[in-house]
């Protein structure tokens, strides 16, 4: 299908289930995203979000760390491409109790 291949690395106590969505190619770009939203607003934004480079030939790695007390919702964000500021696909993190 050509859709980029990322591997997702989670640190949480809790269930969590990310959704990454990203356009073919972006594994090859510098991807970041700034922090992941809730959908109650009044809640905190998940901003322990990085991605890791791969070795050499090898897809980036996304790494999320979820804190204990972190409320459980639905965080959803945007990945871009840190060179250009280009969107690159969707990211959407659920936080189980």
């Amino acid at each position: 299908t050509g859709a980029s291949a990322i591997s997702i690395q989670v640190a949480s106590r809790r269930p969590v289930r990310a959704t990454l969505d990203l356009r073919p190619g972006a594994e090859r770009l510098d991807l970041f995203t700034p922090e992941l939203r809730a959908r109650d607003h009044g809640r905190p934004p998940i901003t322990e979000v990085s991605f890791e480079p791969g070795p050499p030939g090898c897809a980036p790695t996304l790494c999320l760390r979820i804190p204990d007390d972190h409320p459980p919702d639905t965080y959803l964000g945007v990945v871009a491409d840190r060179r250009t500021g280009q969107q690159v696909g969707p990211l959407s993190v659920c936080v189980s109790q």
